[in-house]
Formats: C-alpha cells, sequence, structure tokens
C-alpha cells in the first residue's frame, strides 16, 4: 500500500479550494445584494441541503 508523498501539497490546495469564491458564492452574494438578508440566507440553506443530499447518495451508493 502506498503512502501519501505530498500530504503538506494536498493540505494547502485543499484549503485554498475552499477559499477560492466559486458559483455557489456568487450566487449567494447576488441574491443578497439584489433581494436582501432573507432571501441570502435561504439561498444558503438551499445549497447546504442540495450538498449534504449529494454527499448522503455518494455515502450510500
Amino acid at each position: 500500500m502506498f503512502g501519501i508523498i505530498n500530504y503538506e501539497v494536498f493540505i494547502l490546495s485543499g484549503i485554498l479550494l475552499n477559499l477560492i469564491p466559486g458559483t455557489d458564492r456568487m450566487y449567494i452574494i447576488g441574491r443578497s445584494v439584489s433581494q436582501g438578508k432573507n432571501a441570502g440566507i435561504y439561498s444558503v440553506l438551499g445549497i447546504i441541503t442540495g450538498s449534504i443530499i449529494h454527499t448522503l447518495l455518494v455515502a450510500f451508493g
């Protein structure tokens, strides 16, 4: 079994990918600016719910 050779690079890449804003963050910012705080909160809840469902579906095959 092979070990992780570049563990530090993996950790750094994971952190950077989480910090870079993606389409979901741009969507949340856009909704919050145009429609207010509640719309932004509902957008966050929708994205989180979708992510949880997607993760559960992947985990249970």
